[in-house]
């Protein structure tokens, strides 16, 4: 989500380190719905919350700061602070508008799985019909040659694993609730603890957003015409790239279930609650904030510290949905200033070993945007 928009507008001409800058805050506050909602799928299984209130949660604190961030992309890319938003400041409402509020429905009535898809759909729509009306200046038009143009057949085709996607998982979602019912029986359920109060951890085979897209993958090759050839050097070279993330992945989840069960987790409730007391709300973003800044990773994150906002909420008795998701508002900006973001961001557009220049740039935006966070937090977390 960062590299690809990045090495675009840097193909494009724009300058390198902008084009990662302006990514890098484009991609922070809807990473908790990144990889079809896994982020918060996988923070709500884990805590045991309702996916689709949380996730409308989510998007309820989220929803400000997805309307400021298009602003402070304009005004960066026309180097004129609040002047560059001359002319365009409607369109750049409108755009951040249009991406909230169907996110919202979609969390709502759906889930976390297609929010910020939808969102981000909408708003390319919206965006690019209400430029439409605006006189394009001579030296920024293109020409498109007449035989590769663009056509009807060749966009469906391209889009074929995404409408997949969007046919398979709204097919099987809670709308329509017979086909979610018989799916939902394919399920395992395996006991990982022992002692008083086991719990067990649930396995969904069938209806569950990686599986439906790793068939979408396979409908869409099928349908532009990928061999058997083509589907196994992809397969190879995507289990290769995705190797490290996976024992990644499955290392910080044995982590955080080895401090769940021990008891770690809820220590580190306590000292929180103990250290800040009515005031925690103020820092639960800082918590999410600092699990992604280390791993690169919102559902990393939501793992490891996910559990902590709930046994704090519990303690404090305040709302659980509130103070959860406040982890991953924290999460927007822990994505930001990443390491492993900064590092994937530059390698898109050939700035490798530019890291401390970037970061540089996007630390004063993030170290507000936190601070921001921490105020919506607190006063939010008294109107609940």
């Amino acid at each position: 989500a960062i590299a690809i928009p990045a090495g675009m507008l840097a193909a494009m001409g724009f300058d390198p380190i902008f084009s990662c800058l302006v990514c890098l805050l484009a991609n922070g506050f809807p990473t908790p719905w990144g990889s079809i909602g896994i982020p918060t799928t996988t923070l709500a299984n884990l805590v045991g919350l309702e996916n689709t209130h949380l996730s409308f949660v989510e998007s309820i604190q989220c929803a400000p700061f997805m309307l400021l961030v298009p602003f402070i992309m304009m005004i960066l890319a026309g180097g004129k602070g609040l002047k560059s938003l001359k002319g365009i400041g409607f369109i750049t409402l409108m755009s951040g508008v249009f991406f909230v509020i169907p996110q919202m429905i979609v969390s709502w009535f759906v889930g976390a799985d297609l929010a910020v898809v939808v969102g981000a759909v909408c708003s390319m729509v919206v965006t690019v019909l209400l430029s439409m009306k605006k006189k394009t200046p001579p030296e920024y038009e293109m020409e498109t040659a007449g035989d590769k143009g663009l056509t009807l057949d060749r966009a469906l085709k391209a889009w074929s694993p995404f409408i997949m996607i969007f046919i398979l998982l709204l097919g099987t979602s809670k709308l329509v609730a017979p086909v979610n019912s018989w799916l939902a029986q394919f399920s395992s359920a395996v006991q990982v603890y022992s002692g008083p109060n086991p719990n067990t951890i649930s396995f969904v085979w069938i209806n569950t957003p990686g599986v439906w897209i790793f068939l979408s993958a396979i409908a869409g090759g099928l349908i532009q015409g990928a061999t058997l050839e083509d589907f196994k050097s992809v397969f190879i070279a995507t289990l290769k790239q995705m190797t490290p993330t996976i024992i990644t992945m499955c290392s910080v989840l044995a982590t955080a279930k080895i401090m769940s069960y021990s008891g770690m987790i809820g220590d580190i409730a306590a000292f929180c609650i103990a250290v800040t007391g009515s005031f925690y709300t103020v820092f639960a973003p800082w918590l999410g904030c600092l699990g992604c800044f280390v791993t690169g990773s919102g559902t990393s994150s939501g793992l490891l510290f996910g559990q902590v906002q709930m046994d704090a909420a519990t303690a404090l008795q305040m709302d659980p949905f509130w103070v959860v998701a406040l982890n991953m508002l924290g999460v927007g900006v822990g994505k930001m200033l990443s390491p492993q973001s900064i590092a994937i961001a530059l390698s898109a557009v050939g700035g490798t070993g530019k890291d401390s220049e970037l970061l540089k740039k996007v630390l004063p935006y993030g170290a507000v945007l936190l601070v921001l966070t921490s105020l919506l937090a607190y006063f939010g977390g008294l109107a609940v």
